[in-house]
This record gives C-alpha cells, sequence and structure tokens, in this order.
C-alpha cells in the first residue's frame, strides 16, 4: 500500500504559509497549514517557511513551542524544507541584527555580507531573437 505524501507547512505566525500551501496544491500535492506538533511530527514531509528578520521569526517559532518539533523533524531525517528566513533557521544562528541562536538543527554556515555595492546586476533571464 503506498504512503499517501501529506507536506504539513508549520504556522507560527510568520511566513507566506498561504502562498505556499496554494502552490502545492497547484501541483497536486496534499498540503496543510498548522502549528500542531503532533500533525508536524505525523506529516511526510515539512515546510518551515519564514519571513522577516531572523530574530524575530526565531522568537515566533519560541513562543508557539515549535524549536524542538523543527530539530525533531530535522534529526528524524524526513524531507524538511526551510523557504526564506526558514531556511536560516535551521542553522545554528544569525549574526544579522546581533548574534542570535537558532532551531540548531546541527547545520553551520558562514554568509558574507553583500552590499548593493558589490553586487553585480545580472538578467533573470536572456531572451533571443526569432528569426
Amino acid at each position: 500500500m503506498k504512503k499517501i505524501e501529506k507536506v504539513a507547512i508549520i504556522d507560527y505566525g510568520v511566513g507566506n504559509l498561504f502562498s505556499v500551501n496554494k502552490a502545492f496544491n497547484r501541483i497536486g500535492v496534499e498540503s496543510f497549514i498548522t502549528s500542531n506538533p503532533g500533525e508536524i511530527l505525523n506529516s511526510t514531509r515539512v515546510v518551515l517557511p519564514g519571513v522577516g528578520a531572523f530574530r524575530n521569526c526565531m522568537l515566533k517559532l519560541a513562543e508557539a513551542d515549535l524549536v524542538s518539533v523543527v530539530k525533531d523533524v530535522a534529526d528524524s531525517g524526513k524531507p524538511l524544507l526551510g523557504i526564506c528566513v526558514g531556511a536560516q533557521l535551521l542553522f545554528d544562528s544569525s549574526e544579522e541584527f546581533g548574534a542570535t541562536l537558532s532551531a540548531g538543527a546541527g547545520y553551520t554556515w558562514s554568509v558574507p555580507t553583500f552590499t548593493v555595492n558589490n553586487l553585480i546586476q545580472r538578467p533573470i533571464y536572456e531572451t533571443k531573437e526569432l528569426s
């Protein structure tokens, strides 16, 4: 018997929840928005969205009492997708607006600081003239 894929989108008061849910539904994947630890842990895949500053998102995740749930999902090996700041929360810490610890899923990283002056502007796509 084939296991039914269920994608839990974690609701911790931050993120583009409805856009993510709509995108999954559009491609025929069953997804649901939840802040219930049991539903998150029992899903087959998990998405951690996030929008805004790292520190604010981490505080909201802690207020929702979901830090240990995210860590448990990461430790389980279950597919876990972090979107935007949600991806950053899977690392140990951030230095954005001062050092902040995260959900600490065990990942470490170093990201260079970019300013407008050192970015190279590139087109998103190139067009070719049709002959």
